[in-house]
């Protein structure tokens, strides 16, 4: 994040009554904000993180096969980093998963979840694409779903930036953010 302060501020102003949405969680409904979160994580952050420790892991082999100094360095490094990373992932996930209540604020920057972090909507690289209301099945509660498109060098890919769970009886409320992202924030691009 190269203006870091656009972000504090804005985590700052959301608890002082400048969000767009404020839901407190109960006990159930925080765990089930949690399972979303962390299926989410599962499948963009530890992923390649792990493939990220995996190849530095190979680099580190192969450098010890080929006697080669630098193979050794780099995938050490590449290691380390992967773990760093894994680190501060699963810190703030475990800090939100210890707490039995929560609550999350949603502006049009970002996502801030007490316990758990920052998730920015907007950043270098990253634009916000679309927001949905995901319903409700057996499995899931209703979610929130805000997906970006990230700016890569052979292109622009879709990411899922943040997925919300929608506390208990707020569908409404959800689909009524939803539009205002979509007529306020997607529709001035």
């Amino acid at each position: 994040m190269l203006r870091p302060q656009v972000y504090l501020r804005d985590m700052d102003r959301m608890p002082a009554g400048q969000s767009w949405a404020h839901w407190h969680y109960d006990e159930a409904d925080w765990k089930a904000a949690n399972d979303i979160e962390r299926r989410r994580d599962r499948r963009n952050s530890y992923t390649a993180l792990l493939v990220m420790m995996a190849i530095g892991l190979v680099c580190v082999v192969v450098g010890f096969a080929a006697s080669e100094d630098t193979a050794i360095f780099a995938g050490a490094l590449t290691t380390a980093i992967g773990l760093v990373g894994m680190a501060i992932a699963t810190t703030t996930t475990l800090m939100a998963r210890s707490r039995p209540q929560g609550e999350i604020y949603i502006s049009s920057l970002g996502v801030y979840r007490l316990p758990g972090g920052y998730a920015a909507l907007h950043s270098p690289g990253v634009r916000l694409h679309k927001v949905d209301v995901v319903e409700a099945d057996d499995e899931i509660p209703a979610f929130l779903r805000f997906t970006g498109m990230v700016q890569g060098r052979f292109g622009e890919t879709s990411a899922k930036l943040a997925e919300v769970a929608v506390h208990s009886g707020g569908e409404d409320e959800a689909r009524a953010l939803a539009q205002r992202f979509q007529t306020e924030v997607l529709k001035s691009r």
